[in-house]
């Protein structure tokens, strides 16, 4: 993916100093998060193990978020350990523990828990890797778009919870409404939530980059002004709860962590294995749609694959040091690119926050305001809920606005992965129903308006025509399955018992826009092929990809070794073969069919005429396979077959051949390119030994100075066999269209 630059409204200077600020503003936010998750994971009887657990969570941010800001296609990502994976890391840390002999020491324990947790962040590391090293992550752009809108509104409610979670310890539940609403707690996340507001309405008014750090400034300005006017200390206005607060101080890191691991105790981490497989599934699917969702917001397009690429990369490199699971964030990644930043340099700046409360302790968080962070992740859920719960409204089907609604309700009562599995579910189900509704019968047409290429006399061509309805040929498109191939069937005997139309013959199911067909559908093709069987018609197969062949044949649909054929390269050799089997029906042979020269003695209406035109032509005995015409040579003149059989092909892109037309005794070829003077478009081949009559250009010629009125009478027969080809030719177009 293309790289893009700046916007040109911004300086070098501004550019940096907004991008500085994203990426401190968007790793202090990043911290608190990575310390709460490292927290979650080594509680309980872990709970000696929290500032070492807390070390490993701050690395695996550092690590991560320096490695996907280089190597990631979207610019300005921020990334860090990420909550979904968090319980079940937390789940197996507490079992492995457990499971500990009581003779270990708690250096042992705690090795073999971050053992356990880099193996977990390595493995899934090396998956994501492979996704993306073979292109499957293009997988997620099958996903509807209403789990895209659902999971970005999904989280912005998780982001809203994040923001009042930040500013206040109470949650955001129903029973606890009455609590949020006392003076105390309302002082808490008033100002968060007047912050969120103003910024929300100032960049929506707006639309500038520096909207967001100004105002951040502004506010951080105005509290510890109004700090100092009152009198309150730093450590005053952190016990009251105002201030982020002194997460750990000192230095946290055991920078040879990684030389203790191969000592873990791997007995019990590999009963912990089918555990850790489960984290492959949710992360893999969060990242996509974390990705993609990076993609809608920003209005940018994304590889996937480099983003699991990167992703993976990122996760093997802090794996081998315990580092925990984790890939870019939606929510600040967004931040980041709505303050303006289009460079690589935010997720830097982030990864620089990590290391530095990393090696010197949090002690630089505790000057920044709760209700400024709070406020702006607040700020940056009313940009998720209030597009897609409201303003999407107007832009999505109803049912997928539901839909929506439905996956956004999960998440809030269950969680974010529920809802995206709910969503899909939901989205699978309607679209089989809107689906099953689409007719899997392109167009219906009979023998009586579409023909096969195969030219024949006049009298055989009425006579098709007559008994075409016998034939009912039918194309059809996209993915057959139990739905749609239940129509068809009932579609077919429907026509079957149709009184007022002859007797149905023959059944042609084109398959050439088919491009699957469910094993579940081979029930109603079974039931087809048993109706026609009871009802003295045959079912052709027209098309057919080789995959959907396979299917047929093992399903005991085709045949093999029935003497009669059942499929056909096209649709043109299917119907070619029903008409065959009505003119053998009906005793009518070649045999009758009347010779090129018994037409054009009956057009002539005069021997003398007829034998003066006739002395312009030149006879001559065909071999089978010799060619008449090869595509690109001049017109040298006009073939009137007498007795025999060619066929006019094109070469197709692909290497093989179709056939346009193949025309027998009594027929006419190579006139197009006679009047017209243009080089042949197709080759002409005879398909057994023919008697060919042939009018040079140069007899043309003479014949029109010579005899003009035998020429005239010529022209005319050429005129009458033309336009009755177009007519042909328009009744077929029309029954296609119709």
């Amino acid at each position: 993916m293309a790289e893009y630059g700046q916007p040109k409204t911004q300086g070098f200077l501004q550019q940096f100093l907004i991008t500085l600020f994203a990426g401190v503003l968007a790793g202090m936010i990043a911290v608190s998060n990575t310390i709460s998750l490292g927290a979650t994971i080594f509680s309980g009887d872990l709970a000696r193990y929290i500032p070492l657990g807390i070390g490993m969570a701050l690395f695996s941010g550092l690590v991560i978020n320096a490695a996907m800001s280089l190597i990631s296609s979207h610019l300005g990502t921020i990334a860090f350990p990420k909550a979904v994976t968090t319980p079940i890391v937390a789940m197996m840390a507490a079992q492995v523990a457990l499971d500990m002999p009581s003779s270990a020491t708690p250096d042992e324990v705690f090795t073999t828990v971050a053992a356990m947790i880099g193996v977990s962040t390595l493995g899934a590391g090396l998956i994501f890797l492979f996704f993306g090293i073979f292109g499957l992550g293009k997988l997620i752009r099958f996903m509807p778009y209403p789990v895209f809108g659902s999971f970005l509104a999904g989280g912005g409610w998780l982001l809203l919870e994040g923001g009042f979670s930040v500013m206040t310890e109470l949650p955001l539940r129903a029973d606890a409404l009455s609590r949020w609403f006392h003076p105390p707690a309302i002082l808490l996340w008033g100002p968060g939530l007047f912050y969120a507001i103003i910024c929300f309405l100032l960049q929506r008014r707006l639309k500038n980059d520096a909207v967001i750090p100004i105002t951040f400034l502004i506010g951080l300005g105005i509290f510890h002004w109004i700090s100092w006017m009152n009198g309150f200390s730093i450590s005053e206005m952190a016990d009251q709860g105002w201030l982020l607060g002194d997460f750990t101080k000192g230095q946290l890191w055991d920078a040879y962590l990684f030389m203790k691991l191969p000592g873990a105790n791997w007995s019990v981490i590999s009963r912990q294995l089918p555990t850790m497989l489960t984290l492959v599934p949710i992360s893999l699917i969060s990242l996509l749609f974390n990705s993609s969702s990076i993609e809608l917001e920003t209005r940018r397009e994304i590889n996937l694959n480099r983003e699991l690429v990167a992703a993976g990369i990122a996760n093997a490199l802090a794996g081998f040091w315990g580092g925990l699971l984790g890939y870019q964030s939606a929510g600040l990644s967004t931040l980041s690119f709505k303050m303006g930043v289009r460079n690589r340099f935010a997720g830097i700046f982030a990864a620089a926050v990590f290391g530095v409360v990393l090696f010197f302790g949090a002690t630089v968080l505790s000057l920044i305001p709760k209700f400024l962070v709070g406020g702006l992740l607040i700020y940056l859920a009313l940009t998720f809920l209030v597009y897609w719960v409201f303003e999407s409204r107007s832009l999505l089907p109803r049912m997928e606005y539901l839909i929506l609604l439905l996956i956004l309700a999960v998440i809030i009562s269950i969680g974010l992965l529920e809802g995206v599995l709910a969503g899909v579910l939901a989205t699978i189900v309607l679209f089989t129903l809107n689906y099953s509704q689409i007719d899997t019968v392109r167009s219906a047409l009979s023998g009586r308006n579409f023909h096969s290429n195969v030219e024949r006399a006049p009298h055989i061509r009425e006579y098709l025509h007559s008994v075409g309805e016998s034939i009912y040929i039918l194309k059809l498109q996209g993915y057959i399955f139990f739905g749609t191939a239940h129509h068809l069937q009932q579609r077919v005997m429907q026509r079957a018992q149709v009184k007022a139309l002859p007797q149905l013959r023959c059944v042609v199911l084109d398959f050439h826009l088919v491009n699957g067909v469910d094993s579940s559908a081979l029930n109603s093709f079974i039931g087809m092929r048993h109706h026609a069987e009871a009802n003295g018609y045959k079912i052709l197969f027209a098309d057919l990809l080789p995959k959907i062949q396979r299917q047929l044949e093992k399903g005991g649909i085709l045949k093999l070794e029935s003497e009669i054929p059942s499929t056909f390269p096209d649709m043109d050799y299917a119907v070619e073969w029903c008409e065959n089997e009505l003119l053998d029906q009906a005793d009518i042979t070649s045999t009758r069919i009347p010779s090129i020269k018994g037409q054009l003695r009956e057009s002539f209406q005069s021997a003398a005429k007829f034998d003066r035109f006739m002395g312009y032509l030149e006879e001559s005995i065909v071999e089978e396979n010799t060619p008449l015409i090869m595509k690109g040579d001049l017109p040298s003149g006009i073939y009137l077959i007498e007795r025999g059989q060619v066929t006019i092909r094109i070469e197709l892109e692909s290497g093989g051949t179709k056939r346009l037309q193949t025309t027998g005794s009594g027929t006419v070829i190579g006139e197009i390119g006679a009047y017209l003077g243009r080089p042949a478009s197709a080759t002409v081949i005879a398909d057994m030994p023919s008697i060919v009559y042939f009018l040079s250009l140069e007899s043309l010629d003479r014949m029109e100075q010579d005899d003009p009125a035998i020429a005239a009478a010529f022209h005319k027969f050429m005129v009458e066999l033309t336009s009755q080809r177009l007519i042909n030719t328009d009744t077929t177009l029309q029954a296609l269209l119709d």
